[in-house]
């Protein structure tokens, strides 16, 4: 574990950063301003060591920002409808900083405040906070812990503890935003997705306040129990995407009791760097980084919208107002504890081997393009959209690639319906598929 200073607030206060590591490299960068995490460093199946959460450089830029990268959020994560509730009779009002809602606690939120660091070694940091009576208008003084570990099974581990004594509000998670292909990488929209949800909660407008329901995922384009690209449905014409200019939405968690289980699993092909995310927790907010804007992130990288996604356990949107959902409360003298474990793996790109030669018909004197490597069959022209290529260890339909061709054809002002042949050719190393379409237009798509 390493100490240093990261920098200093804007009203002069110190910021320091703990470095811890495991026993095979894997390492995070921790500050004390809001306990985030800034870094996550992790080797992808080429060696090349990547990091994968997104972040900035100086506190100045995390005071200015409203990206909350890598912050704790608390004492209640994601929003109040209407910035008001009632508990125990009583209601409090909330700062209004998300149109007439409150989002993350507001501006004095835990991830805008210094947190002092009661223990650190060299693969974990604890730290904690006093959030006085009424500081976020929540009621009660409450002691907030969190716990980062590192494990030697690649594993990033966050533990949360809470006690107050007054009944309030609690409901804390992290918000980093990962990007699995590195955090200079740009947008995450071919990274894969499944999450363990077989219901989620609609919201009722652009204001991404639930509308109470539970609601199933089965033939809408929130369904992610089927790994997909997080990208492939996220253009569709579809109300709830609509409203939050893409995934900003809580899932209802498969829960099958009260321990740790498996929420949702990430995966980039580029890297070969795959995430399973662990929780106890009842919800998971999938957030597709819809609104980062064009920003300069970590040694200025350039960072815009969906450069980045975030996988935020908690309990759900509303939930202190919404009586069909379970109530974020801490009673008094009681303990609130949650876990959420983010764990690392790399798997193997799959090595192509050839186009379904039942597929094709012969092409005329085709070639790859420059630079392509073409697999044996690669030569041959297809028909759309009967395609098929076939791995060593598994056959994939190719109509996601069509479609995905298609749609790149006709953002270049071109008609489809005009496409008469098409030719594929695939360059193993990358997993991509180079196309020409008609002998005259040449494009690019990944293959998943």
């Amino acid at each position: 574990m390493t100490k240093t200073l990261f920098g200093t607030t804007r009203e002069g206060a110190e910021v320091l950063k703990y470095t811890i590591k495991n026993q095979t490299g894997m390492e995070a960068d921790i500050i004390t301003l809001g306990a985030a995490v800034v870094s996550l460093r992790i080797a992808g199946s080429d060696g090349v060591v990547r990091d994968v959460v997104l972040g900035y450089d100086t506190p100045a830029e995390y005071q200015t920002h409203t990206c909350y990268f890598g912050a704790v959020i608390g004492r209640n994560s994601n929003r109040i409808g209407g910035a008001a509730f009632k508990l125990d009779e009583k209601e409090y009002k909330l700062e209004q900083n998300d149109n007439e809602n409150n989002l993350h606690s507001g501006s004095k939120g835990f991830h805008a405040v210094i947190w002092e660091v009661e223990q650190a070694a060299d693969d974990s940091v604890t730290l904690s906070y006093l959030s006085k009576d009424s500081e976020q208008d929540f009621p009660g003084n409450m002691t907030v812990k969190v716990t980062y570990t590192l494990t030697d099974e690649n594993e990033l581990a966050i533990s949360y503890e809470a006690v107050t004594d007054a009944d309030t509000v609690a409901n804390m998670t992290n918000h980093c935003y990962f990007n699995l292909n590195g955090h200079d990488s740009g947008k995450i929209e071919n990274q894969l997705l499944e999450i363990n949800a077989s219901y989620y909660n609609p919201v009722v407008d652009e204001q991404a306040i639930p509308t109470g329901e539970i609601a199933p995922v089965a033939d809408t384009p929130m369904d992610f129990r089927t790994m997909k690209e997080i990208g492939r449905d996220i253009g569709d014409d579809d109300a709830q995407l609509k409203f939050v200019g893409g995934y900003d939405h809580n899932y209802v968690l498969d829960r099958k009791g009260d321990g740790m289980e498996l929420a949702a699993v990430a995966k980039c092909r580029e890297s070969g760097i795959c995430m399973e995310v662990y929780t106890d927790c009842i919800g998971v907010q999938l957030y597709a980084g819809n609104f980062i804007g064009d920003q300069i992130g970590k040694g200025g990288a350039v960072y815009g919208d969906r450069h980045g996604f975030c996988l935020e356990t908690q309990y759900f949107p509303n939930a202190v107002n919404e009586k069909n959902f379970t109530p974020p409360i801490l009673r008094a003298g009681e303990i609130y504890e949650t876990d959420t474990i983010y764990h690392f793996t790399v798997e193997q790109p799959e090595n192509l081997t050839k186009m379904a030669p039942d597929l094709m018909t012969e092409a005329q004197g085709s070639e790859a393009a420059p630079g392509v490597s073409m697999a044996d069959g690669a030569e041959q022209t297809l028909a759309a959209p009967d395609i098929c290529i076939q791995y060593q260890s598994l056959e994939s339909s190719m109509d996601q690639v069509v479609e995905k061709i298609h749609r790149q054809y006709a953002q270049s002002g071109e008609n489809v319906s005009e496409i008469q042949k098409l030719q594929l050719y695939v360059k193993p190393e990358d997993l991509t598929v180079y196309y020409v379409i008609n002998e005259d237009f040449m494009g690019s798509v990944p293959l998943f």
